[in-house]
Parts: structure tokens; sequence; C-alpha cells
């Protein structure tokens, strides 16, 4: 499968990586200098020249952190100006790729080029295009950069620029005798189906279960959409933390089994949240530090019991997974602690002695967590602490990421495998268990929801899976599927109808049926990825997303898909758009044995290929 950066930073397009080009209307890389310069002093002389007492740095094939560079931690929004001075043979255009958390402007000589902030910001590791007209001799690049909540990243690469003419065909060679892996569990999920408690509600459990979708997560189903707030949450089933944790009436599991009885209905597996969800209140409950850590390890040893070994009356599930808490580094530093009241440092405790007392007792499951907001500054903290003395086993990492972007996943896909694989955990599965659709969470937050429910929502989804099935990723678990929250573009809240995204886990669980990834090869562009899959029996499939961000929408695509030795008379063409959902439509079948189709903006497409 060719792999689609859709412009993330790669190696590739790094400054210094790309050939020369003494033609100045051709983009090149290599005219940036290696040495940055970071200062700290933001006033309107110091954008036209380099402060002389700046520090110098260097900018690699990774973001850098600024606040390392000086060794002073800057508060939210604080503005700090980066340089680059370069020298030019001749006028030539430049196309650079800049990238920070939060935002940025960027100026060169003293003109600003780019103002990310126009954008409504984009995601951490999103690197923009930004396109400059430079001069024959001196140039000063000057970039502003607004630090964000967590960490002061920033990157500054250039290279070739990569273009694509949408009105000539897209050539896709498929060759499936080329199997190259199994297709991964891109199509878990938060959450489970909405069984019907009265003849006045609606449940999803017919539709829920012919989406076959493999695990769902139990974070947030708490909040509401299953009949009552008491379920999952360590101190829902645990109320009393003054009660005997060995003793099976200290708990209550009754609305919890229900809730899980109707998952496994699904077909679906559990992975199980141990913790609390998200609390938005003033009042804190259940992301309180829990008063005995010991303690809270043994009423969390119980809870698998109960659900595994049948302890208290319970069952003898196949519950693998089992993540401790949820995104602790959201709260940190923080007055309103939304998700670990604790600090830092005391989360570390609990967790490292959480973790080794449930996989003392649990070898044969798969203990992990933090489930990651997003922080990986705060990530490197945690690992460290983890290989600090005897090193604490984490059989998954899992992490989180909302961005408008599928490049970004990748490219944090990336990071987080790196990051564990620095600190030995080579082995360690890397899940993203809570993504979706946002543009952004402010301005255009009611847009992010429009999107999602529709078909825009769809192309997104699909565009992440098929990039992140290349990608170093183990699975991903959407968010969600929890009936009543907007980011379900699942299924309607009110009727339980599957909404666009349904019919993508739909063809997903397909292609994971048939189990084997085969290769596809194609022109590298920013819009559309595909995956094919087969059982070597003569089935195949393959899942094509056209998804772009811009509002003004593109005109169609022709896509020319060539098998290599496998012929595809007889295929199948299944088309999502905002009027079908994956109704058959016409496919062109060539002399040359491919066949052809047109692909709009914002669609998908499903080719599939029978034995029969």
């Amino acid at each position: 499968m060719k792999k689609l950066w859709l412009w993330a930073v790669s190696a590739l397009l790094l400054g210094g990586c790309a050939a020369w080009q003494d033609n100045p209307d051709v983009f090149v890389g290599g005219n940036l200098a290696k040495e940055f310069y970071l200062s700290r002093k933001v006033n309107s002389a110091n954008y036209n020249r380099i402060p002389a007492d700046a520090k110098k740095f260097a900018v690699g094939n990774d973001f850098v952190e600024l606040d390392k560079i000086d060794g002073i931690k800057r508060k939210k929004k604080t503005k700090s100006l980066v340089y680059n001075k370069f020298t030019l043979k001749n006028d030539r255009k430049l196309f650079l790729l800049i990238g920070a958390d939060w935002q940025f402007k960027a100026f060169l000589n003293g003109k600003m080029i780019f103002d990310s902030s126009k954008y409504g910001g984009k995601p951490l590791f999103y690197t923009y295009q930004v396109e400059a007209s430079g001069k024959a001799g001196e140039n000063l690049l000057t970039i502003e950069v607004v630090r964000g909540k967590a960490t002061s990243l920033f990157f500054c690469g250039e290279g070739v620029k990569k273009t694509y003419d949408f009105s000539k065909p897209l050539e896709v060679k498929a060759d499936i005798s080329a199997v190259s892996g199994i297709i991964k569990p891109m199509n878990a999920v938060n959450n489970g189906p909405k069984a019907a408690a009265s003849s006045q509600t609606k449940s999803n459990m017919t539709a829920w279960q012919k989406a076959k979708i493999p695990y769902s997560r139990n974070h947030d189903a708490s909040i509401s959409g299953y009949g009552s707030a008491h379920i999952v949450d360590v101190h829902q089933i645990f109320p009393d933390f003054s009660k005997d944790p060995y003793d099976p009436k200290s708990y209550d599991f009754t609305l919890t089994d229900i809730y899980h009885k109707n998952i496994l209905k699904g077909g679906t597996k559990i992975f199980y949240r141990l913790g609390s969800r998200i609390e938005h209140s003033i009042v804190k409950y259940g992301t309180k530090k829990p008063a005995d850590f010991k303690k809270w390890a043994i009423i969390c040893e119980h809870i698998i019991r109960h659900y595994t070994e049948g302890w208290a009356n319970g069952y003898k599930w196949d519950i693998r997974y089992w993540e401790i808490w949820n995104e602790p580094d959201l709260s940190s530093g923080k007055a309103n602690k939304k998700t670990w009241g604790g600090t830092d440092e005391e989360f570390f405790e609990m967790y490292r002695l959480t973790a080794f007392h449930l996989k003392k007792n649990f070898p044969q499951l798969k203990i992990g967590g933090p489930a990651l907001c997003g922080n990986l500054e705060w990530a490197r903290s945690f690992l460290k602490a983890m290989t600090a003395g005897e090193r604490v086993p984490i059989d998954f990492f899992s992490w989180h990421i909302y961005t408008a972007h599928p490049s970004a996943v990748v490219a944090k896909a990336r990071q987080v495998r790196r990051l564990l694989d620095e600190f030995g955990y080579k082995n360690t599965e890397s899940i993203l268990n809570e993504w979706n659709y946002v543009r952004n969470w402010t301005s255009a937050f009611v847009y992010s929801i429009e999107t999602i429910i529709g078909i825009k929502g769809a192309a997104f989804s699909a565009a992440v899976m098929n990039l992140s099935q290349n990608a170093p990723v183990d699975m991903l678990m959407y968010y969600d599927a929890r009936p009543g929250t907007g980011f379900n573009g699942l299924f309607d809240f009110y009727t339980m109808r599957p909404l666009k995204t349904y019919h993508v886990f739909c063809v997903w669980s397909e292609l994971a049926a048939l189990g084997k990834q085969f290769k596809l090869d194609y022109p590298e562009n920013p819009e559309i990825s595909a995956v094919g899959a087969t059982d070597g029996k003569g089935n195949a499939g393959i899942l094509f997303s056209r998804y772009t961000e811009e509002d003004k929408l593109p005109g169609p695509v022709k896509i020319v898909v060539k098998p290599a030795g496998v012929s595809l008379k007889g295929a199948k063409l299944y088309l999502l758009d905002k009027d079908n959902n994956l109704a058959e439509k016409k496919l062109s079948f060539n002399f040359d044995g491919s066949v052809s189709f047109k692909m709009e903006a914002n669609t998908v497409v499903y080719l599939k290929k029978s034995a029969k």
C-alpha cells in the first residue's frame, strides 16, 4: 500500500534532504540554514532582527520543545520568536512546512506570509504548507509562536512541493497476490448498543450486530444513554470507599452487568476502562485522587474477578483489555481538575502500584493505559517514571486525538511509537481509543458536530481507518457510539437509525472478515486513500475514501483500478455519499482488464469482488 502522509512531517520533505535545483520556478529544499534561533523578547524591532542573546538550536526530523531550549516553562498563549537567516544565490520560490503548539505567524523579510489563526487552529503535529518568495542574498524568516496549554512544540522544515492534477485519472495498481499483513481492528468504538428498555425507547441492536464491531471501550457510559449513571466507573460500582474491598456486598454490579450483557449480545468484546468518566461539574466524585492507592487497586482486582472469574455471582467473560484511568494529563497543572484530582507524581505512583498489582494477579490479561489526552511531554514524564527502578509492565499504551486532518493521526501515531520504543516498550501495543473529527473546539465546534453526523464525517472516518491501517498503531476506537452525544456519527439519537459513518464501519468489518491486506500502489495525493483486503480464495474488497477539509469542494476525480494477474470481472461498486448508503452503482469495465469510476469530494466507495 502506498503510504500517504498528506503533507505531514516526513524525512523526505525536510530541509537538506531534497536535491538542490537551480531553476527558481521549482520548489526546492535545502534553502534554510541549519541553525535556528529562539528569543523570548517579543517586540516590534525584533521581528526584523535576531537579538544578540537569542538561543541557537536545530530542528531535525521531529517537533522540538522550545521551553527546553532555554529551560524556562512558559504559560499558555505566551509568545516567542524563532528565526532562520539564510542566503540564496538568486530569487526563488520557497515551500515551507511549519507547525506549532498552538498557533504561529510567519514573516519573511518583514512581510507576513502566513497566519495559522485564520484557519481556526489546527491540531498538534499538523504542519501547514507555507509558500513564499525568497530574494537573492540574505533573507530572514521570523516565526511568532504562540504557546499551547501543554507544550511549546515547534517544527519548521522545507521540501519539494508535491502536486496532483485531479483533472487526470488516478491510476491504482492492485496486486491481490501481494499480501502485506492482516487487516487491523480499525473499527472498534467507545460504548455499546442501546437496548430497548420499554415500548417508548428505541434499540439499535440489529444494526449493531450487522456492523460486527470488534471492541467496545466502556468509557463515559455513565454519562447518559444506557439508563443510569451508576455503571462502569469504579466509584459507582464501589460507592462507599470505607467498605471492605474483599466483601461482595460492598459492590453494586447490577446495572453494569446489564450494560455489558448488551455489548456481548451485540457480538462485541469489552474493553474495560477502570477509573471514572470526565467530570465537567464543579463538584467531583470519581476523578478525585483515591484516598488509598493500594485499596483502589484491590477494588479494581475484584471488579476484574467479577467479570472474568465469576466472583460475587459474576461471569467468566473474555475481557482481555483493562485500562487504568482516563486522560490524567488533561488536568495536569490545573485548578479545576476534570480527570485526575491529584498531581502528576501521585498519578504515576497510583498507576505503578495498580499495574503491578493487577499484572501479578492476572498475568494473562492486558493491563495498560493511561488514555493520554494528547500531551506527549507528559507522556515522556510518565514513561520515565514507569522505568525508574523496577520497570512497570505496560501491555498497551492508549492515547487520544481529535482533528480535522487524517494525516495528523498518522503523525501522532508515529510519535507515540517512537516514544514507546525509546523507553524500551517496543512490544507495547499502541491503541488510539478516542478519535473523531474536530475542526476546533470553539468557533467551529457546531460545524464539527454537524460534520461528524454527515457524509464528510464518514469520508473522514474512512480516511483515518485507511491511513491508520499502514501506520504504527494497533487499534482504533471511535468516540463515540453512545446515544445522545454529538460525537456519535453512527446512530441518530432519537430514532437509532444508522448515520453515514455507520456504513464505513460495516465495510471495514467486511475487510476484516476477508482478513489479509493486499498491495495497492497509486500516486501520493492529499485526498484519496484506499485499503484492499482478500481472503486468498478469490474474494476481495477495496475501501476508497476521498476526503477534503476544504469548504470549497473540488470537482470529480476518475479512478482507474488496474489488477495484477487477477480479473475484476463481476466486481461491484457501492457508493456512500449524501444521497446513497452503499447503493450499487455502475462500474465501467475496460478492455485492458481495469475498471473505472468517478469520485466526488467527501464520498466513500467500496469495490467488491466475489469468487462466485
